[in-house]
């Protein structure tokens, strides 16, 4: 089986800036396309970019506390599922927190450069 290669601090960087790129650019489609406020929709894509971060967090801390998942893991000595779910709980760790930059991001950027 091939192993997945992990990426660096240089590729989460350069996948948070092209994601921060993309919501920009999806805002700004959205605001021309239905004569929103393109403040009122970064405003409002940020509070559910932080949102999706904080409900993966929870979601992830429920799949780790599973206590009868754990006792079948333990008890069969499967030690490839302990080390999937570090990999998993790393990698969903670095999801919620490009989540809730961006959406802090979106929401900090209009007021700091004044959009309307």
């Amino acid at each position: 089986m091939k192993k997945r290669k992990q990426m660096g601090a240089f590729g989460w960087i350069v996948v948070f800036f092209l994601f921060i790129a993309a919501m920009v650019g999806i805002c700004y489609l959205i605001s021309r396309h239905f004569n929103y406020d393109y403040m009122h929709v970064l405003e409002s894509v940020g509070i559910l970019l932080i949102a999706i971060g904080g409900v993966s967090s929870l979601g992830d801390l429920s799949i780790r506390s599973n206590v009868r998942d754990n006792q079948t893991k333990l008890s069969r000595k499967w030690s490839r599922g302990f080390t999937e779910d570090i990999k998993l709980a790393a990698d969903n760790r670095a999801f919620s927190v490009i989540m809730g930059i961006a959406g802090i991001l979106l929401l900090v950027v209009p007021v700091i450069f004044n959009i309307r």
